[in-house]
């Protein structure tokens, strides 16, 4: 009985369901200002630790 079923996906309206689903939108945006970020803070914390060396020296 069962392998004879064939189910229907219909919705009260009577129209179908999507074939497609959407799990969300990849941006660039956010990568990109992650990396920004970074390298600002690896350029600021090489500056800081090269000036400290010369203050020492």
């Amino acid at each position: 009985m069962t392998m004879l079923y064939t189910p229907s996906f219909l919705l009260e309206g009577g129209t179908s369901l999507q074939s497609e689903v959407v799990f969300g939108e990849a941006s660039l945006i956010p990568p990109v200002v992650l990396a920004l970020l970074a390298i600002g803070a690896a350029y600021f914390t090489t500056r800081l630790v090269a000036k400290k060396r010369l203050l020492n020296s």
